[in-house]
């Protein structure tokens, strides 16, 4: 039951994200050669990541990777 909570809410969640990927995509202020969905499964599983690494090593250094990439690269 857990799970299915978990899978759910991370599912919204990157829908929430494709959507507005897509919505920006439509109106060129962002990339469409890549499509939402994997745009927003990629950011969502790379916040993630930066959010355990942060943890992990007990400092913030990753997000400076993460905005840049993200919001430089991916979302451009």
């Amino acid at each position: 039951m857990a799970h299915a909570c978990l899978a759910a809410g991370l599912g919204r969640w990157r829908a929430a994200i494709a959507e507005v990927i897509r919505q920006a995509q439509q109106e060129d202020a962002v990339r469409a050669d890549t499509a939402a969905d994997l745009r927003a499964e990629f950011i969502r599983n790379a916040q993630e990541g930066t959010l355990i690494s942060a943890r992990v090593d007990r400092h913030d250094q990753g997000f400076t990777g993460f905005f840049t990439v993200v919001f430089g690269d991916l979302l451009r």
